[in-house]
């Protein structure tokens, strides 16, 4: 348990303006990085987090724990604890997300962090990167899954290293992207025995254009794998049942291949 020390408010050096507005009661005293002052129901921070997760050690003011967060982000996490009024987790920017579910782990608030993770699903497509940097850093890992579904799975494995730190991760990481990269490799070997007509330039032009779309590992998904066989405008019969029979041995191939959960846990 993180050392506490409680102080009266009444023995605080300052006057009430120093307090964030609506936090001037309480026992337990935090400050943000912007220098407010936060009073706290410690049985609610008891109630949320199961022991004080603030340190008092270092403060620069006895009695009062700096905390690395700025006072926005505090006020949502406290209210929220509290059960105040609180702005919609839907309707806040990613950023401010991303501050509050760090500090949802750093405070061991539990039904926080897992709100935060519904909540980061949202912004997957958008911010799959810092998200991946969030869930290592702050063990949000059931949001891994969610992400190696992305394009992120598509940037090379060394533009990630810096991130994929946890070593079980970077394996799960690897071995995830590298199934689908071979599993590429032997979807594209399909297309010359799907056509009975070698001679076909229907279909050799048609192939080829299919093959392009074949070069990211993001498209050995199942709710992607369709998109690569999309015909372009009117093709011939032979052509037709070609493709599709190439989709088909393409969507058996992604069916049977590993998940993500799977190779990390």
């Amino acid at each position: 348990m993180i050392c506490n020390i409680a102080m009266d408010i009444d023995a605080l050096p300052f006057s009430s303006r120093y307090f964030f507005p609506g936090f001037e009661q309480g026992d337990l005293f935090v400050r943000s990085t912007d220098s407010l002052i936060f009073a706290l129901d410690s049985c609610l921070v008891m109630t949320a987090a199961g022991y004080i997760p603030f340190d008092y050690l270092y403060s620069l003011i006895p009695g009062i724990a700096d905390l690395h967060y700025d006072s926005a982000t505090l006020c949502w996490v406290f209210n929220f604890i509290r059960c105040a009024e609180y702005s919609a987790i839907e309707n806040l920017h990613f950023h401010q997300l991303k501050c509050i579910a760090s500090a949802a782990n750093t405070f061991g608030f539990h039904s926080l962090q897992i709100l935060c993770r519904l909540a980061l699903r949202c912004f997957k497509n958008q911010y799959p990167k810092e998200i991946l940097m969030l869930a290592v850093e702050c063990g949000y890992h059931s949001l891994l899954p969610t992400l190696a579904g992305t394009d992120l799975i598509d940037v090379p494995l060394a533009s990630l290293e810096d991130i994929l730190k946890d070593p079980s991760i970077y394996r799960a990481w690897s071995l995830f992207r590298d199934h689908r990269i071979a599993a590429l490799d032997c979807v594209k070997g399909h297309h010359a025995t799907v056509h009975a007509g070698p001679n076909c330039v229907t279909w050799a032009s048609e192939a080829a254009t299919t093959y392009l779309k074949l070069e990211r590992p993001s498209m050995m998904d199942p709710s992607r794998i369709r998109q690569a066989f999309e015909p372009r405008g009117n093709l011939p019969a032979c052509c037709l049942s070609a493709l599709e029979c190439w989709r088909k041995d393409a969507e058996e191939i992604v069916q049977n291949l590993p998940t993500f959960s799977v190779i990390l846990f």
